[in-house]
């Protein structure tokens, strides 16, 4: 089953979640599906605005953030073509700094970009993935996984300068808060990742 994205698009989540009837969606929160071929040939944005972003239901203010892709018990999936996914993670950056203050009353909840979990023989080719809120591709519990010929990018400056400005730098100007914007976390077995580039701090 072929699921084709060709334009740019900004993901707006009150109002995609209702056009979709979902009661929490995010970029994509599919589960239990076998032989799915995504096609990214456009633009996937995150939207930044992170207090209207839908999180977990867990009765508190400290909810975690629904991933923006959240892909769990798969079989035979595919996410390829030559598009970019740009998780707008800057807010969330600041966010989770500003967790990490003094007084600070809340706590880091932020989403990753691409959550597959409970998942097998899957196959990521040629997309990038640009500025995560936190982890970029996080497999978890997976099998039977290649990643290849694709992009990871964080804007290390910008990054830099807001840890800079938390009081986050020494005097090397290497930062001593780690933001977790991970390239690939791979939970899983036999996991091949190669041609790939992965700029990040």
């Amino acid at each position: 089953m072929p699921i084709l994205v060709f334009a740019d698009y900004i993901v707006e989540p009150s109002t995609f979640r209702k056009f979709c009837h979902f009661t929490s969606l995010q970029f994509l929160h599919l589960s239990d599906m076998k032989n799915i071929n995504f096609q990214l040939d456009g633009k996937l944005i995150a939207h930044s605005r992170i207090s209207t972003w839908p999180k977990e239901s867990c009765g508190n203010a400290d909810c975690h953030a629904l991933d923006e892709i959240n892909l769990s018990y798969f079989s035979n999936l595919s996410i390829i073509g030559s598009g970019t996914i740009d998780g707008q993670g800057y807010d969330w950056w600041w966010y989770s700094i500003s967790c990490a203050l003094p007084f600070a009353n809340h706590t880091d909840t932020r989403a990753d970009m691409l959550l597959i979990s409970y998942s097998e023989n899957i196959l990521i080719d040629g997309i990038t993935f640009l500025n995560s809120p936190k982890y970029h591709v996080n497999l978890k519990d997976c099998h039977n996984v290649t990643v290849r010929n694709f992009i990871i990018e964080v804007d290390v400056f910008r990054q830099k300068k807001m840890l800079s400005d938390a009081g986050f730098m020494d005097h090397r100007g290497i930062p001593t808060f780690p933001l977790n914007t991970d390239g690939i976390d791979p939970s899983a077995s036999s996991v091949y990742i190669y041609n790939g580039s992965i700029i990040n701090e």
